[in-house]
């Protein structure tokens, strides 16, 4: 797959991603996606995914209900709210 064959899927994934998970923050209700972030619902998603590629978002669309959207702010709160430091 080439380079730029590469990117469009991964925004197409990432697209797609975002419509079914709501387009909005799941707490406040934030719909701008410059500041929405793919969240674990039960926590500690960056020690499973590092890095957020096309396989990342498969998962998402995939498995769903593991996943929320929350905007950068909300995110980070949660993260202290439940100690996923």
């Amino acid at each position: 797959m080439t380079a730029r064959a590469e990117y469009a899927m991964y925004h197409r994934l990432r697209d797609a991603a975002f419509v079914l998970l709501g387009n909005c923050c799941v707490r406040c209700g934030f719909c701008d996606r410059r500041a929405l972030q793919f969240d674990h619902i039960n926590g500690n998603g960056h020690q499973l995914h590092p890095r957020r590629n096309a396989q990342f978002f498969r998962e998402v669309l995939r498995e769903p209900e593991k996943f929320q959207l929350l905007c950068a702010n909300c995110n980070w709160i949660k993260r202290d709210e439940q100690n996923e430091k």
